[in-house]
């Protein structure tokens, strides 16, 4: 889905960092709702911000995790230090959770176990057939424009 709403949005041309994240995010945040809804019975309008600050970080938390482990068998004091910095982003990621987590008023709570969510997938999908029949109508606007 996240490539197709880039191209859909910037066509051709390729987003900024902050959008191509918002995009990707949105993207994922979509298609996973259902699921959630289904197993758990909410969903946080706000999920959304959390993931803009901590998407950025996960590679770099990540990394950071390998070089330690990696150091800790080669050189211990400098895995410490690296784990101290690891730590230091986790606290990071968790403080953000934490915070974006505690606001209950932006909660949807449905009953969990409820197969009718799945029907938002007919909304989704229908969302994407429109738009796959959109642009095959723009593609044959344009090619008879240029005949």
């Amino acid at each position: 889905l996240g490539p197709k709403l880039t191209k859909f949005f910037y066509g051709k041309s390729e987003p900024n960092f902050l959008s191509a994240t918002l995009l990707e995010t949105v993207s994922a945040s979509l298609l996973c709702t259902p699921i959630l809804l289904y197993f758990f019975g909410t969903l946080s309008l706000i999920s959304l911000a959390a993931n803009l600050l901590i998407l950025p970080t996960i590679s770099a938390a990540m990394a950071l995790t390998f070089i330690t482990g990696i150091t800790a068998v080669i050189i211990p004091p400098l895995a410490s230090i690296i784990g101290k910095l690891t730590g230091l982003l986790l606290d990071y990621h968790l403080a953000v959770i934490n915070f974006f987590g505690a606001q209950k008023l932006f909660l949807i709570k449905i009953p969990a176990n409820d197969p009718l969510v799945f029907l938002l997938y007919i909304l989704l999908l229908l969302l994407f057939i429109g738009g796959k029949l959109y642009n095959i109508n723009r593609c044959k606007k344009l090619k008879m424009k240029l005949e």
